[in-house]
């Protein structure tokens, strides 16, 4: 008879695939010149680690906060990562991605690598439609036009609400309009 099968792995703590937005906030309440807000997981941005339990030379700012870190025992400071990467780096420190509460009470501020004006991923997902969805991936740039045959590109003002999708027409079509500042 064959040799039993092997016994099964243990459950690994591993990064899960995500496949909705993830939150970006402030690493310090306020001073960062974008706002906080849902991010495609593949973005990338900075990474800030939390822990419930103490870990060595990681600060714990208040008794409601927990633990906090940019750089030690993490390989040094992170910038420009995914999601998942944000996400295996903290789980290689023993620790997690901090949540959205914890990072809009500052328990990462000042914990180095001069994020406190970056957005930080946070481990808050989403799960359901919000009021500000993700907008759709960048269409190709345009074709290359003459004077006479310039293209303008036209995106639809609430993802979801149009009947024809984003792309680029000629600049003598009409259009609506909306403003920002």
């Amino acid at each position: 008879p064959p040799p039993p099968p092997p016994p099964p792995s243990p459950p690994s703590q591993s990064p899960s695939p995500l496949s909705g937005p993830a939150r970006l906030e402030c690493g310090r309440a306020g001073i960062c010149p974008e706002s906080p807000r849902w991010a495609d997981p593949a973005e990338l941005h900075e990474v800030r680690c939390c822990s419930d339990t103490r870990i060595n030379r990681w600060s714990k700012r208040s008794e409601s906060c927990p633990w906090a870190e940019s750089d030690a025992g993490m390989g040094g400071c992170h910038s420009d990562k995914t999601f998942a990467e944000a996400e295996a780096i903290c789980i290689e420190a023993g620790a997690r991605l901090c949540t959205k509460d914890e990072l809009e009470a500052d328990c990462t501020a000042g914990t180095g690598c001069g994020h406190d004006r970056d957005l930080i991923w946070s481990s808050d997902v989403q799960t359901t439609p919000s009021a500000d969805p993700l907008p759709p991936p960048p269409l190709p740039p345009p074709p290359s036009a003459s004077p006479s045959t310039a293209l303008r590109f036209v995106e639809c003002g609430r993802v979801g609400n149009c009947a024809e999708p984003a792309g680029w027409v000629a600049a003598s079509e009409l259009h609506e309009v909306r403003c920002c500042s």
